[in-house]
């Protein structure tokens, strides 16, 4: 790849594009996309041309990139892609056996409750509970800012003031939500 070239076009028809790129596309930086070359499930990643075919970095990302935790990861490890719970099994054909359908409705079962055991699944209703709780207080808090802005700004004829003022203000509120451990 040439230098300032983000993407090339190999004779095959594939696209590549730098690790930087496929860093940025992620979400995180260059060492975090690296450290993830070192564990289980890899972003794709060619060491000889040290590029990273595009195609295969969107599979990666729809398949793996959701049970990441962290920046770069969508944080729902509840919310797993379904392919990955018949990994290496394939997806169940549509003319299984009822006995052979059980087995592995039974043995999902028990791989859901080891998840759930393990803390990588979570209920929905907790899930919305929780949501609903941070939603709430989020509008509560933007709620209450004109009430506390106004004498603040109040006879203030400076525009870049007046702007300066609420975005402190908006800052102050978001650290506030950001700083509270109450969920």
């Amino acid at each position: 790849m040439k230098h300032g070239q983000f993407v090339e076009r190999r004779e095959d028809g594939t696209f590549h594009t730098t690790v930087e790129l496929a860093a940025t596309i992620c979400g995180v930086t260059i060492q975090s996309y690296r450290g993830w070359l070192k564990q289980e499930n890899p972003p794709p990643y060619d060491p000889h041309k040290h590029t990273v075919a595009v195609k295969e970095l969107g599979e990666w990302i729809r398949a793996h990139q959701i049970l990441k935790r962290g920046r770069g990861g969508g944080g729902f490890p509840y919310a797993p892609n379904i392919d990955q719970l018949y990994k290496g099994h394939g997806a169940p054909a549509g003319d299984e056996h009822p006995e052979t359908r059980l087995k592995r409705l039974q043995a999902d079962k028990i791989e859901i409750g080891l998840r759930q055991e393990a803390g990588h699944l979570i209920p929905v209703e907790e899930v919305k509970q929780t949501w609903s709780a941070i939603v709430t207080r989020v509008k509560t808090k933007f709620l209450g800012m004109p009430v506390k802005m106004a004498p603040l700004l109040s006879g203030l004829d400076d525009q870049h003031e007046i702007q300066r003022i609420l975005s402190d203000g908006v800052h102050e509120a978001l650290e506030s939500l950001a700083d509270d451990d109450e969920i």
